[in-house]
């Protein structure tokens, strides 16, 4: 879906939000508070971060890599799958599968969603150069990432304060960010919330996507590409992604789930002995039936 534009004047800055609504092929469906959808329509509250319950505050992000696995307190059902765990990118983002960090890259630096290119089943509130640390790896005053649970089960996470990665300034970073990811296994709605962001990504970024916000689903076949190139000022805005009463896409898809002994752990064999069996497992990663995951040994 293209992206309505609207223009809003800040000074002498043009910039351009996200469409008001939009979905994907699955049934998803995204409102930002700007719409008028009884029901369906976000409003901005942003979440405290020290009113969340097992608030935890990490300190080994830094620029370009994740933490992970973080155990869900309340398993997640998204797209046609179930997550009890999950990894953080310093990046603004999230994946369920593995752990990857996602990194700028050659114009158009950022990939938009879907994208069929490893890691899939990725959710990126704000999906940009981000970093917790300076030129000297030390941590950058006030950059923070924490994350916990509401009262009423609510998973959070913060990015709270980071600057982006910017080698033309001082200490390599410019600019702050500060946004959240909600997931709700209640009703497996997904919010994002940006509280402010302001700009200073490397001037190099302007001709390509220096943020990106969407995610896709576990075969990076569908998904939302909900904005890029979305330029600050963004301030108390809010997105809500609503989970789909009933799946309206088909997708079939295998993918291996270890490869030489299970759990992909390695073997020992004795020189001169018998030849190891080598082993292998796939599993169906689509939402249409195939046959039952098979173990297949050579």
């Amino acid at each position: 879906m293209r992206a309505a534009v609207v223009l809003y004047l800040a000074g002498a800055l043009l910039w351009a939000q996200p469409a008001n609504v939009g979905g994907d092929a699955c049934g998803y469906r995204w409102y930002t508070h700007l719409a008028n959808v009884p029901d369906s329509t976000p409003s901005y509250n942003w979440i405290d971060s020290t009113s969340l319950q097992g608030l935890t505050y990490d300190h080994l992000l830094a620029d370009d890599n994740f933490i992970g696995p973080i155990p869900l307190p309340t398993p997640l059902v998204y797209y046609w799958n179930t997550y009890d765990q999950l990894f953080i990118g310093s990046n603004g983002y999230v994946t369920f599968l593995r752990g990857k960090t996602l990194a700028s890259g050659p114009p158009p630096f950022f990939s938009t969603f879907p994208s069929p290119g490893f890691p899939n089943a990725v959710i990126a509130p704000y999906l940009a150069d981000l970093t917790f640390t300076d030129d000297n790896g030390e941590r950058i005053y006030g950059a923070r990432l924490y994350y916990g649970t509401t009262a009423d089960g609510k998973f959070v996470i913060t990015w709270d304060s980071v600057p982006y990665y910017n080698g033309s300034s001082p200490g390599d970073w410019d600019g702050r960010t500060t946004f959240q990811l909600i997931l709700d296994p209640g009703d497996s709605s997904i919010t994002f919330q940006y509280k402010e962001i302001t700009g200073g990504w490397h001037p190099g970024y302007s001709n390509g996507n220096y943020n990106v916000v969407g995610m896709e689903n576990r075969t990076g076949q569908i998904g939302l590409n909900i904005a890029s190139k979305w330029n600050p000022p963004i301030q108390n805005y809010a997105i809500k992604i609503w989970h789909p009463r009933t799946l309206q896409c088909s997708v079939r898809d295998i993918e291996a789930e270890w490869g030489l002994t299970p759990g992909s752990e390695g073997i020992f064999v004795l020189k001169g002995g018998p030849p190891p069996t080598l082993e292998a497992r796939w599993t169906n990663a689509g939402n249409r039936d195939i046959v039952d995951t098979n173990v297949i040994s050579v």
